[in-house]
């Protein structure tokens, strides 16, 4: 997401600089008898703007705040602006404010924490290609049971300093590797991008998949939070399916009560690694 936003804030610096000579002295040409019209190139260049910046939101599930939602609704789904200096300069204004709010949601430590553990289980499944070593502990831990998913799932995500947790209560957090109630001290948080919500489904029976799918959710929507300090991933939530080879047909994530359940499958025994697209 954060390329995106860089390319996105590219294009509107570069719409920006094509509109200049019709919003510099906007106050006199205004004024003056006959402005000259921006041009049809700057009207499709706003259009590509609110393109590009309804990709982003699309891309951002559930993780961009009601009130950034609002404004960028209002942003992609306004009218197209007039061709003449007035509509340019009220379009470059509407767009600066979106840009700031969009500087502020993606720098907030939560998204970079969502990002982080996109890339850490992209990471997963291209290493279970990639590493024998690897791909053998993976088949060895799926064919004894779920925890020995959980135990090793949880271990590479700390490498990427995310610490996975589960909820057995509203309030609880256990921890995946310990099999015990999770406690951090001070230091240990401080040595952490922050903490997330993942629920770990052995499947075993591909067509039972729907089924699994359904359990972890209600599971991980048992969670209502707890007081534990440091960073966590609150909008999204990890449903990760563990299976022998890839699961074809599966929902990126469901929405439900403003979180964002995420779907991850791991396969141990992957035949087609290009299928790895979830």
């Amino acid at each position: 997401m954060q390329a995106q936003w860089e390319r996105l804030k590219q294009l509107m610096h570069d719409f920006e600089q094509a509109a200049k000579p019709f919003t510099e002295g906007f106050a006199q040409l205004v004024a003056s008898a006959s402005p000259q019209p921006p041009g049809k190139h700057l009207r499709e260049l706003a259009r590509l703007v609110r393109q590009r910046t309804q990709q982003l939101w699309d891309d951002s599930g559930a993780r961009i705040p009601d009130s950034l939602a609002l404004l960028l609704s209002n942003f992609v789904n306004g009218r197209e602006p007039s061709a003449d200096p007035a509509g340019m300069f009220a379009f470059i204004v509407e767009m600066r404010r979106v840009q700031a709010e969009l500087a502020d949601a993606l720098a907030a430590p939560e998204l970079r924490l969502a990002e982080a553990t996109e890339r850490a289980f992209l990471h997963l499944r291209r290493l279970i290609v990639a590493s024998p070593d690897v791909g053998s502990h993976w088949q060895a831990a799926f064919n004894n049971d779920e925890p020995a998913c959980e135990k090793l799932g949880a271990l590479h995500l700390l490498q990427h300093g995310i610490y996975a947790f589960k909820a057995n209560t509203p309030q609880d957090r256990t921890d995946l590797i310990l099999g015990e109630r999770l406690v951090l001290d001070e230091y240990e948080l401080s040595a952490l991008r922050g903490l997330v919500l993942t629920e770990w489904k052995r499947v075993t029976d591909p067509k039972q998949t729907a089924s699994f799918t359904k359990q972890a959710l209600t599971q991980a929507a048992l969670y209502a939070g707890g007081s534990l300090a440091g960073t966590e991933l609150r909008s999204t939530r990890y449903l990760v399916l563990v299976s022998r080879g890839y699961l074809p047909g599966l929902e990126r994530a469901i929405a439900q009560d403003d979180v964002s359940y995420r779907i991850v499958n791991l396969a141990v025994e992957p035949a087609s690694p290009h299928l790895a697209k979830l």
